[in-house]
């Protein structure tokens, strides 16, 4: 699963400088790209892309999920708490990009959790997964249901929601119900 993520967000970072029109190989044009959202990004992160360097989270460091709620990013309130975690685990589509900036300029790495393996009729794109792409429903889970994740549709959106985590400044991505659905997908046939 964790190779899987790692080549998820690969690809990400690659689909993002494809997304932006050029090939950011020097400091100069990341320099040029940071000034065009109005800010400098000298960090490490900066770095990273600039080097296609692939952050990786050290093994057994703690981390936020916030997936059935909204991060208060609003510094003025104090800290984002809990302050002693550096990875925070959100909602992909729940999250505005300015959020993620906050976290970011906190200190804190950034993972966006999507599904890979359900369409769930609440998300923005749902009305762009045919019916014939769809699979028996979650019974824990009402306006989820599987998906037939051999479909080049739903691969083209996939890889859609992986540029938009890119696009939004998502450090890493954590595609979800991947596990059990090739075999639920051939259930429902």
């Amino acid at each position: 699963m964790i190779r899987l993520v790692l080549l998820l967000l690969s690809a990400a970072a690659a689909l993002a400088r494809a997304d932006s029109g050029r090939d950011l190989t020097t400091e100069a044009d990341l320099t040029a790209e940071a000034e065009d959202r109005s800010e400098v990004d000298l960090s490490t992160e900066a770095e990273d892309r600039l080097f296609g360097r692939v952050w990786k989270p050290r093994m057994g460091e703690p981390f936020q999920i916030v997936l059935s709620a909204t991060v208060d990013s609003n510094r003025r309130r104090g800290p984002i708490v809990p302050e002693h975690v550096r990875i925070f685990d959100i909602d992909l589509f729940e999250h505005d990009r300015a959020t993620i900036r906050q976290l970011k300029r906190a200190g804190k790495k950034v993972m966006c959790y999507f599904s890979v393996g359900t369409s769930e009729d609440w998300r923005d794109d749902y009305k762009q997964i045919s019916p014939s792409d769809m699979g028996a429903n979650l019974p824990m889970w009402p306006g989820e249901r599987w998906l037939n994740i051999r479909s080049p549709a739903i691969l083209r959106l996939m890889k859609k929601r992986i540029r938009y985590a890119a696009r939004k400044g998502c450090d890493a991505i954590d595609p979800d119900n991947v596990g059990k659905t090739f075999r639920r997908t051939l259930e429902r046939r």
